[in-house]
């Protein structure tokens, strides 16, 4: 896989993350245990910090968190493509996620608020 920037596991599933050809743009593709691609998403959060849980992919950078519930607790990738996709969001360390927001990288703007104390 070119460009290859962050692998991270856990249980049946791993992502892997890679740079976009496109400025400032990450593609985060969640594999299954054979690693055959199951579904993708781009992001404009520079991955420097990444982990995983059996139901959610985070990815952080210096002052913004990224989250994607790829999966329902009790649910299956496939139970999950019937009915949504996985909720995802990013906010900056200094605000709190709002619970109704929705993450999407052709309009999320980054917040320019200063902090010293960064991830």
């Amino acid at each position: 896989m070119k460009r290859l920037r962050k692998i991270e596991a856990c249980g049946d599933y791993c992502v892997l993350i890679t740079k976009a050809e496109a400025a400032n743009q990450w593609l985060i593709v969640l594999c299954n245990a054979v690693g055959c691609p199951l579904e993708q998403r781009t992001i404009t959060i520079e991955p420097k910090f990444v982990t995983m849980s059996q139901t959610h992919v985070i990815v952080a950078d210096a002052d913004t968190v990224y989250y994607w519930q790829y999966r329902g607790k009790g649910q299956s990738i496939e139970q999950q493509k019937k009915s949504k996709g996985g909720k995802e969001n990013a906010f900056h360390i200094e605000e709190a996620p709002r619970p109704d927001g929705h993450y999407d990288f052709n309009t999320y703007a980054r917040t320019e608020i200063e902090t010293t104390d960064t991830i």
